[in-house]
């Protein structure tokens, strides 16, 4: 851009006046001079409009980058959503299966309670018919020595 600068001025002051000179007076330029700058100053401007179609092309890449990273985004925000929800379901049904086992819990220390229950009185029973039976038995003696 600076060279393209450099070579437009350089081509104004060709043209212009010369300094020192009045103004009614111009220097002629050689048509040879003249072509070369005109050469350079498109060759500068071709330049330009070569990295300007650079530029734009990035910057074309660059935006279809973009686009696609924000669709990646999108859809990986729409991914932690429905894992959000699905963790939710999941707590729920842990929580249910949570409260069913406590229920079977309490269900199974009832009938642990009931079956200690029952083999105490079963234990109680057998101390009574071993006493009955010691009873019993102590009465044939006595019945027998009579």
């Amino acid at each position: 851009m600076k060279r393209s600068i450099s070579l437009l001025l350089a081509l104004f002051l060709l043209l212009s006046p010369s300094a020192g000179m009045c103004s009614e007076r111009t220097e002629t330029v050689p048509r040879e001079l003249l072509t070369k700058v005109l050469n350079e100053w498109e060759q500068s401007n071709n330049e330009l409009q070569s990295l300007l179609e650079e530029q734009k092309a990035d910057l074309n890449e660059a935006s279809t980058e973009l686009e696609n990273l924000k669709s990646t985004l999108e859809k990986q925000r729409e991914t932690l959503a429905a894992l959000r929800k699905e963790l939710t379901e999941c707590r729920s049904e842990l929580t249910m299966a949570q409260n069913s086992l406590n229920a079977a819990n309490a269900e199974l220390n009832t009938i642990v309670a009931g079956v200690k229950d029952i083999e105490s009185k079963k234990r109680l029973a057998e101390r009574q018919r071993n006493f009955w039976q010691v009873i019993a038995a102590a009465l044939g003696i006595f019945a027998a020595v009579k």
